[in-house]
């Protein structure tokens, strides 16, 4: 794993107060990983298929062993049945309890296609796994299906959580919730989890806002309005940067705050619409509708993406400078305050590197 992706694992948790395993991406298949806190729960073991991740370890509040179980089925119906054979071998040998998350490319009645075709054999193949090795779903509330289509005419519930039932017996409260969904066309479950707040953004000049509608106006009438200002009077290139700097931070606050704002209302929308596509009441025209503004949300997250890409090089490959307070200062201080608890090697994974 680089340490960009290392990085983007740390953006998506918060900090790195974390550990984790990873399956790399085979053919179509993106790869998977598993992310845990390390303070919250202790790995013992680890084991890595081509189609899921085994993390074996405890609670720090529970002495029971726990074995959490990340997987992505396979299309072909054979290679399913494989993997429901090779999990259902591994539960027998390794005892404890159970918790198997992620999109098993599979369902389990018809009703959980809808514009697709419904496999009697894989269904019953996925069903008879389930209760020969003792697991029991999760109801999930919010929506009827996990996984759309770009055009809203195909949905499928494919991701679900399956535990042993000791586990459900001893959290008979136990419930896992389907999220709107983002960017991916899978929808995120919720499963008793805590959202992570990132904090607030230093402020840095970032090449994607140089792409930007407005930037370029914005820098020529700030340009005008010094030379207005300063008319007659000798002024220092730091007096100019200076002003430039503070127009550049009123600008991207402006931008941030309407990309935040469009993005909202672009999510309800679509959150809108697929309700209907959900229901089968959507319009020909809402599903165009619904392509136009996942377009347009894909424009605006491209921006982010650009400086999540950006800052992750200035905070792995730049030294830091002492003498420079504002750029290398804020790099030092969060050096210091998030530093990387352990790198992946030859995979082992080394704690407190040097």
């Amino acid at each position: 794993m680089t340490r960009l992706e290392l990085y983007r694992l740390k953006t998506m948790w918060g900090n790195y107060s974390f550990d984790f395993a990873c399956s790399m991406a085979r053919g179509r298949s993106g790869g998977l990983i598993t992310m845990w806190d390390t303070s919250l729960f202790i790995k013992s073991n680890l084991w890595c298929d081509d189609n899921f991740i085994v993390v074996q370890g405890k609670w720090t509040h529970l002495d029971d062993t726990f074995f959490m179980v990340n997987v992505y089925g396979p299309q072909d119906s054979t290679a399913k049945s494989l993997l429901w054979q090779r999990l259902h071998n591994f539960m027998s040998n390794n005892h404890g309890r159970y918790l198997i998350c992620g999109d098993f490319n599979e369902v389990r009645t018809e009703s959980e296609r809808c514009g697709s075709i419904f496999s009697h054999s894989d269904a019953q193949a996925f069903n008879s796994f389930i209760d020969r090795s003792g697991l029991s779903e999760i109801p999930m509330g919010g929506r009827l299906y996990t996984w759309m289509n770009k055009a809203g005419s195909k949905l499928s519930k494919l991701d679900r959580f399956l535990l042993s039932e000791d586990i459900i017996t001893a959290c008979p409260d136990l419930k896992a919730t389907v999220l709107d969904r983002l960017w991916s066309d899978h929808n995120p479950i919720l499963l008793h989890v805590d959202k992570t707040d990132f904090g607030p953004i230093p402020f840095k000049l970032y090449n994607s806002w140089m792409q930007r509608e407005g930037f370029n106006t914005m820098i020529k009438t700030t340009n005008e309005e010094y030379f207005n200002q300063n008319l007659g009077l000798q002024s220092s290139l730091k007096q100019k940067l200076k002003f430039f700097k503070s127009k550049i931070k009123g600008w991207h606050h402006e931008s941030r705050l309407m990309d935040t704002s469009r993005m909202q209302v672009i999510q309800n929308s679509l959150n809108v619409l697929e309700r209907k596509i959900d229901s089968s009441t959507a319009t020909d025209e809402e599903r165009h509708c619904r392509i136009q503004l996942m377009k347009e949300r894909e424009d605006l997250d491209r921006f982010l993406s650009m400086d999540i890409a950006q800052k992750a090089k200035v905070h792995w490959d730049v030294e830091g400078d002492e003498n420079s307070k504002f750029f290398h200062g804020i790099l030092n201080y969060k050096r210091r305050q998030k530093s990387v608890q352990g790198i992946l090697v030859d995979g082992e994974w080394i704690s407190n590197p040097q």
